[in-house]
């Protein structure tokens, strides 16, 4: 029997942020295998995939009832592309960028995979998913989950898929919900503190944005490094990644500042029970600390430590959410009008840790070298977001930011700020 389920709060807010900015939210990943992929294998993995996951076989719904899921989509509607690619260092990117901008259509599929065969047993996986069914943690369980099925149907193994349940949306899965007043009352609270805001470098209207990412990479033992001396200084790589953020632009403005970070947050772990990788969904929320007086005295381990405090306050205040929410001022807050005449960034910068991979084994198979990860950032919310991946013991950075509303050259000496104050501290 087909499913339909009501969206909850964040897959809604998902759903109605994608189509009021042109995509925005959307997820982007590119996979970097080293050692053969058989397109057949990727195509028969992916597919096994389909069949577990409940969300994968999903369309969109926007009814006067509300939004939904409804399990609509057949295998072969999902787009599993083959492209023969040179294997040029930077010409991954165009393709990011490609399905970054190219809108899912949520009435027929809400994702699709690219598979770039390259040279010298180099391949690429880009996957592109509507953030309303996958966060992070979902993202690099697909990759290591499709890249072991590849393996296994490879060998000649019969794989059976073994069908996941289709869960609630989080809010009704969290130890703790705020009722809906309260949740907006706090919410309201944070939207009238004032920072020193970012007006937008030039202006173009929602649909003629387009997202910029600059990559960046920190080796193992220079990773090893900087946690060894966030653990000496009583905070964490996610805070110094922040901090490092915010001392980057007082150096740009040149100015004292009031800095807001506001932290995408992963709530798996706040479900009872505890929501394991094996479930794929969106289980997000945010949460915005903000941080007065940085100049050009400010220490950064001190800053850390202030993002690290603060988060730890804000989050179970701001991040928390309703079970029950009021679908229409949800509605109200995504009116497209209000938004073409908006000429600053609402929010400041902020750091997506979208997760890490163990070490892995080098049997012979192939084996997963990065992946790197970025939304869709058509809003013009956030400065900058940092998304932040992990795979055995380095660290691929994506900073996204949004032409033309921010300036290339500003963007590229944000981020090379950044990382010389990483790099050096680590």
């Amino acid at each position: 029997m087909p499913f339909a389920r009501r969206q909850g709060y964040w897959e809604a807010a998902s759903t109605l942020f994608c189509r009021t900015y042109q995509g925005a939210s959307t997820v982007v990943a590119v996979a970097e295998i080293h050692g053969f992929l058989d397109d057949a294998a990727v195509r028969a993995a992916s597919k096994i995939l389909w069949e577990v996951h409940p969300l994968l076989r999903a369309s969109i719904v926007i009814a006067e009832d509300g939004l939904w899921f409804r399990e609509t989509v057949a295998f072969p509607d999902v787009p599993i592309s083959i492209e023969d690619h040179p294997d040029e260092p930077d010409g991954w990117m165009e393709i990011v960028d490609r399905e970054v901008k190219d809108l899912l259509p949520i009435d027929r599929y809400l994702w699709r995979l690219t598979l770039l065969v390259g040279e010298r047993g180099v391949s690429r996986i880009v996957l592109c998913f509507h953030h309303a069914i996958c966060d992070g943690v979902s993202l690099l369980e697909f990759v290591e989950d499709l890249l072991a099925l590849h393996e296994r149907i490879r060998r000649g193994e019969r794989v059976r898929a073994v069908a996941a349940p289709l869960l609630p949306p989080v809010e009704q899965l969290l130890d703790r919900q705020p009722a809906w007043g309260e949740y907006a009352k706090v919410q309201a609270e944070v939207k009238s503190i004032d920072f020193t805001r970012v007006d937008f470098h030039g202006y173009a209207p929602v649909g003629q944005r387009q997202t910029r990412n600059l990559y960046r990479r920190i080796e193992a033992p220079r990773c090893a490094r900087l946690q060894a001396e966030c653990q000496r200084h009583g905070t964490t790589v996610n805070a110094a990644l922040n901090a490092a953020m915010l001392l980057s632009f007082q150096r740009l403005e040149g100015a004292v500042i009031t800095g807001a970070l506001t932290t995408p947050i992963n709530l798996r772990r706040r479900c009872l029970p505890p929501v394991d990788a094996s479930h794929m969904g969106c289980f997000v929320s945010t949460a915005t600390t903000f941080h007065d007086e940085i100049g050009d005295t400010s220490s950064f381990w001190a800053l850390a430590r202030d993002y690290f405090e603060g988060l730890a306050q804000a989050f179970p205040r701001q991040a928390l959410l309703p079970r029950e929410f009021d679908l229409a001022a949800v509605m109200a807050s995504f009116d497209t009008s209000a938004s073409d005449e908006k000429r600053r960034f609402e929010l400041g910068f902020g750091v997506s840790n979208m997760g890490s991979v163990a070490p892995l084994r080098r049997d012979g198979g192939p084996h997963l070298v990065s992946v790197r990860g970025c939304t869709s950032r058509e809003s013009g919310d956030w400065v900058v977001l940092l998304n932040c991946i992990t795979i055995d013991g380095a660290m691929f950075l994506t900073f996204s930011y949004t032409e033309p509303l921010l300036d290339e050259s500003w963007a590229v000496s944000f981020v090379d700020s950044t990382m010389d104050r990483l790099v050096g501290t680590g």
